[in-house]
């Protein structure tokens, strides 16, 4: 359990602290339209750090079981 535990803190960090990267990977834009689709992802990436710290805490859960 505390393999899986260790696996899912580091993995939930990881969706934390590269949210934005994840949600803003593909995108190539000029500066002005990138600066447009940073506010429309702002949704996006605050899903992915919930996500990610919903992980974390199951991943802490199962480190301390």
């Amino acid at each position: 359990m505390q393999a899986v535990g260790f696996v899912l803190l580091v993995i939930g960090v990881m969706l934390v602290f590269a949210a934005r990267r994840i949600v803003l990977a593909k995108v190539k834009l000029e500066k002005q339209d990138q600066e447009e689709m940073e506010l429309l992802a702002q949704g996006g990436i605050i899903a992915v750090k919930v996500a990610g710290f919903i992980v974390s805490l199951v991943g802490l859960l199962f480190l301390i079981l």
